[in-house]
């Protein structure tokens, strides 16, 4: 089913002080995003923002690439929505086939979702299907998934860069019952899947202000290519 529910994105983006402010928003206003949908919070003496995004029709990775037009490398995807989940298409044995999936709430009290993402890789997008399946257990490529969950079965489009988009909306879903699950390309009347990964727990708006991991020491712009690298995608 299509989405006109609202979605919000968070991106953080390196900038050349406060000046670029109105030329992000007049960038993002050219791909029909009203000023009144768009927040921006300054950070680290105008050198850095979060830029928050209302929408109801754009995928998540349209607006991400308006504002990389600023610079590649200046941009990251850090929040979606308050409560949501992502899965990245790195698992299975197709090479080709990379993506980023986004999962978000509808609403706190009810249940609803909404699914957007994005996959590279497949030749013939039209005839092929994201599904959730009932476990996200990988050990065997994606032969040990299960079955479809619920009926979760959503139709790819391609659009006009020779990638597959989803949009779409599921009402009998929640986040909370996704994490740990997985999700699968695979194409129409076959039982054969492509590419998968697992559902995880993300950071919603505002949620993710740490600029580096004190695990490791990454910091949130090596992420960024990090997440490059794994999907194919600025994730």
């Amino acid at each position: 089913m299509p989405s006109d529910i609202p979605t919000k994105v968070e991106i953080a983006m390196k900038i050349d002080g406060s000046q670029q402010l109105e030329a992000i928003k007049s960038r993002l206003n050219e791909i029909g995003i009203k000023n009144e949908k768009i927040q921006i919070v300054t950070e680290k003496n105008n050198k850095e923002c979060r830029v928050v995004v209302e929408t109801n029709s754009k995928p998540w990775i349209e607006i991400q690439e308006t504002l990389q037009t600023f610079g590649e490398k200046r941009v990251a995807l850090v929040g979606f929505s308050d409560q949501s989940a992502v899965a990245i298409l790195d698992k299975g044995d197709d090479l080709n086939i990379k993506g980023v999936i986004r999962f978000c709430s509808i609403s706190a009290n009810k249940p609803g979702i909404v699914i957007d993402g994005v996959v590279d890789g497949i030749e013939s997008p039209d005839d092929h299907f994201l599904s959730i399946y009932e476990y996200g257990d990988f050990s065997d490529g994606c032969h040990g998934l299960g079955n479809i969950y619920k009926d979760a079965n959503y139709k790819l489009t391609s659009n006009d860069s020779g990638s597959s988009t989803i949009r779409s909306v599921d009402h009998n879903l929640n986040i909370h019952e996704l994490i740990g699950r997985s999700v699968a390309i695979s194409k129409a009347n076959e039982n054969i899947k492509f590419k998968g990964g697992i559902i995880s727990r993300a950071a919603g708006i505002f949620q993710n202000w740490k600029k580096f991991c004190a695990c490791d020491g990454t910091t949130l712009w090596d992420e960024r290519d990090r997440q490059t690298a794994i999907s194919g995608r600025n994730a």
